[in-house]
Order: C-alpha cells, then structure tokens, then sequence
C-alpha cells in the first residue's frame, strides 16, 4: 500500500511483471507547483521554447491530458507493435515441430519478452506519474483507461510466456521418453 500518495511506483519497489491494482479515497490530490521543463532548458530553437511554453501555461487538465495522449501514442505506435511481435514470435515458437526446435529461438522469446515487460512498465510508470486535477473524471478516466491497457498488455505478454514455458516443458518430457524408450528398447533385447 502505497502511504505517500505523490511517490512513483518506482520508489515502491515496483519491479518487471508486477500487476498494480490503483484504489482511491476522496483525499484532495496535491497539486505540483509549476516549473520550467527540460524541454525548455535544453533546447535552443524557437519552435521547442514555444512548446515549452505552451506546455508551462496550460492547465492542470490540459497538461493531464497532454500527457496521457503522449503515452497513447507510445502505446499505439511502439507498444502495441512489440507486443504483437513477441505474440507472433511465441506463437510460431509453440507450433514449430519438435524435431525442428532451435535453442537460439528460446532465448529470443525470453529477451523479447523481458523487453516488452519493461517497456510497459516504463509506460505504467510515465502514467503513474500523470496527476489527476480534484475532481476531473475525464482525466481520471483516460488515466484509467491507460493503465488497464499497459496490465491488459503486461498479461498477454505473460500468458504466453507461460504457453511457451508449457510448450518447452512438454518438449522436455517427449525427447526424455523418447531417449527412455530406446533404451529400455534396447535394453530388452539383451
């Protein structure tokens, strides 16, 4: 249970293949005093002080909003795409002969799937991080919305990380029978 309700998950000790279940109270959520943004501190062209600044005068909501269609983008243009990529690579990986299995391939699966883990809890993380302004329901509700599809991403991923783990079990067992058999074949007919 989180007692400091302006800390990151990070701080909690929140680690890969975690689920966050997020209940709230009726407390009055603190607002952060505005301040300037890396962006406008790094950056020297007019185009991106302009955004800066546009981002500094926005509202609380506005900003909320901001960034949780930032994260939407992350989700639909690089998220979604790993993720169907690993589904397919398990997939392919689950149906694949035994005689034809590749070693390699089993290692690919396991960092492809430690990568898109972390990824999504990157992301989990970014929305953790968005702050939902007393009382605004449409903020609170994208927010939400954001969130069950990182869990909803972070539980696909892991169930066929188990569906790979129960393939290369059952693998396991078929090429331990079959060196069992022909020995006890072999053993038979002495």
């Amino acid at each position: 249970m989180m007692k400091d309700t302006s800390a990151a998950l990070q701080h909690y000790g929140i680690k890969n293949g975690s689920k966050i279940m997020m209940l709230g109270d009726a407390a009055p959520i603190p607002q952060p005093a505005p301040t300037s943004t890396p962006l406008a501190a790094s950056s020297s062209n007019a185009s991106a002080n302009a955004s800066a600044q546009s981002l500094h005068t926005m509202t609380p909501e506005e900003l909320a909003l901001h960034k949780l269609a930032e994260i939407e983008t992350t989700l639909t243009q690089t998220t979604t795409p790993l993720v169907e990529s690993y589904i397919s690579l398990a997939l392919e990986y689950t149906t694949t002969p035994i005689s034809a299995i590749d070693p390699v391939q089993s290692k690919k699966l396991k960092d492809s799937h430690a990568r898109v883990s972390e990824l999504i809890l990157q992301v989990l993380l970014k929305v953790d991080g968005v702050k939902v302004p007393e009382g605004d329901e449409l903020v609170r509700g994208k927010r939400k919305e954001a969130v069950k599809r990182c869990n909803g991403y972070l539980d696909t991923v892991d169930g066929w990380k188990e569906k790979v783990r129960e393939f290369e079990e059952r693998v396991k067992q078929q090429q331990q029978q079959t060196g069992e058999g022909e020995e006890g074949g072999s053993g038979a007919k002495m």
